[in-house]
């Protein structure tokens, strides 16, 4: 990685031989895109550096709890009575659960 046009989420990225690895978790509905910055040095010393853009792709996620809208109910309400209503959720982990 280097510092220049196109280095805002350097940070996010991190290069081990010749791959690319990512160095935090991602998340497409937080953010969809990031730019890096790279160089890359021949064995006689020359280099370049180029910028790119990372997409992430939006994944169908498995909900991890589910929400009840109401938890309520009178007394004496008709067989059928509606209570609430069940919604699926992702429940995104926190950072310190992300950690190694």
């Amino acid at each position: 990685m280097i510092a220049g046009d196109g280095d805002a989420d350097n940070a996010q990225f991190q290069i081990i031989g010749n791959e690319l690895k990512t160095a935090a978790a991602f998340n497409f509905e937080s953010q969809s895109s990031y730019t890096i910055r790279v160089q890359s040095t021949d064995a006689g010393g020359l280099s370049t550096s180029a910028m790119f853009t990372i997409n992430v792709q939006d994944v169908n996620e498995v909900p991890t709890t589910v929400d009840l809208s109401n938890s309520v109910v009178d007394e004496r309400q008709d067989i059928g009575t509606v209570v609430g209503t069940l919604q699926p959720r992702i429940q995104m982990p926190t950072m310190a659960s992300r950690m190694p």
